[in-house]
This record gives structure tokens, sequence and C-alpha cells, in this order.
């Protein structure tokens, strides 16, 4: 044997999956008299931090039918498993072994169902570097980041019942998640939370009043990549809300149906180097301004006030609110919201003359925060869910039920080694972060030309709002498109108050330097002035002028300088070599007489170790493409595989999650007038043996077959 390398052990893993495979045997079976098992075509990439692990599950059936007679099935199961590994490092090895272990079986009819295990043997290694002085004068910081994992999206039903004993009608029903409380196990997410459903209804009196209900929430989600120290967000988009009439008097049956997005995040902490001052070493430096969301959720609650008009009211018309400023505060642990709503009011008097009045309520509310981060920034979208007015003599309540969604992350400016030269006893490893490519506004002005249906006099007011944004990232650019929603409040000719209600389209085109489509994009909308340009009995010009605050910001995985190795502590072997050298004869026929060979390849396939009394065996199949001009001078495609099994002897320590395989063609010429080819191949086949130098944590199993 030949050293090959000296390796240092990472880290290890040892994972077991299950694995179902039914099969529709033909002839109808009477006795499975044997099944075996085998993992063949490991193969790994590393996507993202993960390592995606593809192999195929390879059973051999052996059964027997009524008339006594032994059958052959074999079938092939694609296998394919994404793992996250605690730590990638750069220029890192991973050793896999994977071998199947039967559980159960069921033979219903032709049905057999196999439920078997899938194990799996995962290390880490890296090449040990033998030099006595690393490096020492360099600067560490602590760095903390959310990476999406998997996402999944589902539907759900939700029921439960309204009962007020003075409920004669329902006027409105808004639910929204109140509480989401999540445990994340392997494999899946389980969620509990409470739906909580704000009710407007209109009382046997005649009087508008507010209720809630609170329906409870629980679904488990599987998750492939679930791990127990990952955490877990939801979002929740609601379709639909309905209700309708029970059994019972003043009772309603609520169902809500709604789609809810679980996506499942891993906090990642890591230790980078943040300065490296060793004399002899190139450093590569980048700045980074990083984002780590804390906190977010939603919360709602009903804001009333009574005003007093000056003169009396016979009915409202009209009632529109808008939020008109929000600002925020974090007080003894709360998030504490303050804003102001806009409404417009377009009642009718005695004489039933339409007026306009403009009023403002101010509110404010707060919600407990589980967590709280010094110097955690809050990004808050507040909206009005409903608003209603109630006359009473001169005067007028206002009921408006509002809800609050918030977001609260921390932004930070680091400065990280990202390379060091020479390379050597330097940790690189795998780090994903969540940059801020870039933070800007982009300020600019659209004119519109709203026509009026009535004959107008006077423009009283113009209200406006942003809704309906999309952002479409087309390369290092991205298109925000939405819709401009106006309301022009003006006399006409016959002294009435009209509001002249007109959606209108908003875009722009913008560009992130360095961006790219990966990135996400995140606007604020902000309305600063509108002005009234020409205008005449039919038409108005309103200049908008607008404000976008955009944040681009993109999850990266990246490579950081994390550290040096040291030879204090670690578990290190080394990997030995062994190669065996096989003749082989191979003839096969052709499909036409060959005038000339064109190119032969020879594929490797389905390479593993077999263990057997006689001892260990290298096996697996080879798989011959030949190209040949014909004598008719046409180009043809031949192909046929050929079994291959090797006794290797020396199996002590011997790695058997592969061997590297090496053919090399030796002598390939014609026979029988171009009709057969005949093929001499030395095929080398190279084993790898481990030799633990130290004592550290047990090896993977290399045994297991």
């Amino acid at each position: 044997m030949e050293l090959f390398r000296t390796e240092e052990v990472i880290w290890e893993k040892n994972y077991q999956k299950d694995v179902q495979v039914s099969v529709d045997l033909k002839p109808a079976p009477i006795k499975i008299t044997d099944i075996i098992s085998r993992v063949i075509n490991v193969n790994y990439t590393l996507n993202e931090g993960a390592i995606i692990i593809s192999a195929i599950l390879e059973i051999d059936l052996y059964f027997l039918d009524k008339e006594g007679k032994i059958h052959f099935c074999n079938i092939e199961k694609p296998l394919e498993y994404g793992i996250l590994p605690e730590k990638v490092i750069k220029d890192m090895n991973f050793y896999i072994i994977c071998h199947s272990e039967q559980q159960s079986q069921h033979l219903s009819g032709n049905l057999l169902t196999l439920n078997l295990f899938v194990n799996i043997g995962l290390q880490g290694v890296i090449e040990k570097n033998c030099s006595p002085f690393p490096p020492k004068r360099f600067e560490k910081e602590k760095i903390t980041t959310f990476k999406v994992m998997g996402e999944k999206r589902e539907h759900a039903t939700l029921k439960s019942t309204f009962e007020k004993q003075d409920c004669q009608h329902i006027i409105i029903m808004k639910p929204h998640l109140s509480e989401a409380n999540f445990r994340v196990l392997r494999s899946a997410a389980m969620l509990e939370g409470e739906v909580t459903v704000e009710v407007f209804y209109l009382s046997t009196q005649g009087i508008e009043k507010y209720g809630t209900i609170a329906v409870p929430i629980e679904k488990i989600v599987s998750f492939a990549e679930a791990e127990p120290n990952q955490t877990a967000r939801i979002t929740v988009d609601y379709i639909d809300i309905y209700y309708k009439p029970c059994g019972k008097n003043n009772c309603y049956d609520v169902i809500i149906t709604l789609e809810y997005m679980i996506k499942i995040l891993k906090k990642a902490e890591s230790q980078v180097i943040t300065d490296f001052n060793e004399p002899g070493y190139e450093v590569v430096k980048e700045e980074f301004l990083l984002k780590e969301v804390i906190t977010e959720g939603e919360f709602a609650f009903l804001e009333q006030k009574s005003f007093l008009l000056e003169s009396n009211i016979k009915c409202i018309v009209d009632l529109q609110g808008k939020i008109e400023s929000i600002s925020h505060t974090v007080e003894g642990g709360r998030l504490v919201v303050d804003g102001i709503i806009g409404l417009e009011i377009i009642y009718a008097d005695e004489r039933l003359k339409h007026m306009y009045k403009y009023i403002q309520i101010d509110f404010s509310n707060s919600y407990l925060l589980a967590q709280i981060v010094e110097g955690t920034m809050f990004d808050i979208n507040v909206n009005i869910i409903h608003l209603s007015g109630a006359l009473k003599d001169e005067t007028i309540m206002i009921k408006a039920l509002i809800e609050v969604a918030f977001s609260g992350s921390i932004r930070r400016q680091a400065t990280v080694v990202t390379d060091v030269l020479p390379r050597d006893q330097i940790l690189q490893e795998l780090v994903s972060v969540e940059k801020i490519l870039e933070s800007k506004t982009i300020d600019f002005t659209e004119k519109y030309e709203i026509n009026i249906d009535r004959d107008l006099k006077e423009i009283e007011d113009v209200k406006s709002e942003i809704d309906f944004l999309d952002v479409v990232i087309l390369d290092y650019r991205f298109l925000i498109q939405g819709t401009l929603n106006v309301d022009i409040y003006y006399i006409g000719t016959d002294d009435i108050v009209h509001c002249q209600k007109s959606i209108v389209p908003v875009g722009i085109l913008g560009s992130v330097v360095n961006g790219d489509t990966g990135m996400q994009i995140r606007v604020n909308p902000k309305i600063c002035q509108v002005s009234i340009g020409a205008k005449n009995s039919s038409s108005v010009q309103l200049f908008f002028s607008l404000s976008f605050a955009i944040e681009a910001t993109k999850q990266e995985d990246i490579y950081l300088v994390t550290g040096v190795r040291t030879e204090s502590v670690g578990n290190y072997r080394q990997v030995y070599f062994n190669k065996y050298v096989f003749n082989i004869n191979h003839t096969m026929p052709l499909i036409s007489p060959a005038l000339f060979i064109r190119d032969i390849k020879v594929i490797p396939n389905k390479k593993r170790y077999e263990q057997h009394a006689d001892g260990l065996w290298a096996v697996g199949k080879l798989y011959f493409d030949i190209m040949y001009t014909g004598k008719d001078k046409y180009v043809y495609q031949d192909f046929d595989e050929l079994d291959f099994r090797f006794h290797i002897k020396d199996e002590l320590n011997i790695y058997k999650g592969g061997f590297d395989l090496e053919i090399l063609p030796s002598k390939v010429f014609l026979t029988s007038e171009g009709q057969m080819l005949e093929s001499e191949f030395q095929l080398t086949i190279k084993t790898y043996h481990w030799e633990n130098c130290d004592i550290g944590s047990d090896s993977i199993d290399t045994k297991s077959s």
C-alpha cells in the first residue's frame, strides 16, 4: 500500500431514512423466497451549503408461482436526500457509505410492499497540513444569520361558530393570525396557533357591535430538511371566509379557507476572522451590510371615537378612511405603534344638501415582543380592515378595525476576511449571509388626467393611495408596477359634493449595482404631494410626487476565513491506496459489418463492493458505446454491456463507500469480415484504506456491506 494523504476528520454523522417500495409481480406469486437489496451509484453534489446525495436502491426478488417455478425480478428505485452538514470548509472532501436494511414485507395478491431502512454514514474531512507554525495574529467576530432551508405552501380549512344573543346580521368578518408556536422535529414541523376573527354585526336594537372568536390551528408539515435545532416562520393568506346560520337562533357557522407558507430556518452562528495581521500573508477583505430578522408578527385592535358636526345630519352618503401617518417606539419590551387615520365623510343635511367633512383619528396600541435586541429596526405596515359610522343626534360614532403587521431586523456593517494567501493552515468555511446590496430612495412625478362624470364647479379635496405593488426582477434591473387609487371630492354645478373614484397605473424601472436575478426587492411607497393642474368642467390634471424607498437584499453562500488549523486537537488519520490490475477480453457482434472503428467508450456503472464467505469482491457493469463506419459507408452506433467481478485480497480498514476504476484499451480488432469486434482492456482498481493516527471519535463503519 502507498500513502495517499493525511486527513483530519472535522465531523461525522449517521442518518437513517425510511423507504417504501411496491412492485406488481407477474405471474402471481405464492411465496417470496429471497430478497437482496443494495444501494449503488452513490454520488453527491454541494448545493447552497446542503449535501444532495443521489443513489439507486437495487432490489433482487426471487419468488415462486403457483406451478412451483422460481422467477427473478430486478427493481431499481432512485433515491435523493438533502443533508445539512455541521459546517462546510473550502476544499473539504466527503466520504459517504450507504447500505440498505429490510424492515418488513407484505404480499397481497400480486402486490408486494417492502419497507426498508437506508443507512447513510457521512464524514467531512480536510487534508492535514503539517506546518508546525500556524498563524496567530488575527481577530475574530461572531456573525448570526438565518438561512431558509425549505419552504412549503399548503391549504387548510378552519371551522368555528359565532354566537351572540343579540346578533341580527353579520356585517363583516376579518381573520388574522394572532398566535403561532412552532416545534421543529426531525423531518417535520408542528404548528400550534390561533386565528382570531374580528366580527362586526348588527344587533337586534339596530346598533353595530363588535366581537371576536378564536379558532385554534394545529398542523404537522413534513420537511425533509427539518432538524430539531431549527426554527420556523409562517405567512398566512386568507382565500375566503364565509358564514351560514346553524340550527340555533343567533348562531352562525364560520368557515375559513386559507393558504399558509411555512419556512424552515436554520440559525447559523459563525466565528469569522475580521482582521489578519500575520506577516508574509496577502489578505483579501470584503465589507458586508448584513441583515438579520429578529422578530415578526401581526395584531389587530378596535379604535372608536365620536365627533360633533356643525349641522344636523340626515344620513351618511360616503365614508372613506386612509392611514395618514405611522410612528413606532419600543417601551418596556413592547412595540408601541402610533398613527393618524384620515377620514373623508360625505353626508346629507336636513335639506338633503351634500356636505364634505375631513376629520382625523389618533390611534395608539402596543404588542408584547417575544424577543428584542438593541438596535432593532422595525418595518411597520398598517391597514384599516373595517370602517363604519353611526349617527346619533348631531354626533357621528366612527369605528375602525386596524391591523398591524411588523418585522424587526438588525443591520450590521461588518468587514470580514474572505481569503488569505498562501492558504497553508487557513480554514475557509461556507457561511450563509443576507447581504443588503443597496438601500436608496427613488423620487419621481407622475401626471394623470382624470375624467369627471358630472360638470365640475370646484374641487374640494383629493385623496390617494398606492395599492397592489408588484416587483419583477429582470437582471440587475427591477420593474415596480402597481395601481394608484384616486378619490376626487368636488362640488358639481348642482352644489352637491360628489366623489370621483379612479384607478390609474403607476410604475418605474430601477437598477441595483451588482444585482442579479437572485436578489429580493422590498418597496415602501409614499405619496409626498398631490398638485392640481389645469381643469375644466369634465376633467382635471393631477401631478403626484411619489417616493419609493428601495431595499435590495440577497441571501448568499460564500466562503469566509474562520480560523487556522492547529495540531493540538483533532481526529487525524492516514489514507493509503492499493492498486489491482486485471485484464479482460470482450467480444461483441455488430449490427452491420464494420469497415473501421471510429470511437470506443467504456463507461463503468453500478460499481460496488460485495462481501461473501470467500472474501470481498469488486463488482459492477461495463457499458460499451461503439461508433464505427460500416462497409456501406454509413456511420453506426452499437451498445453492449459486460458484468465484472474481481476479488480484493486486502480488505483491512478498507473504505467501502466505493473504489476508483480506470479502463485502458490494449488491443481492438475486427474479425469475421467486420461482423465481430474483439477487444482487450486493462482495468485498474484503486482501493482506499484508513489508519487512525490518534485517539478521536470512532471512525465511520467500514464493515457495513
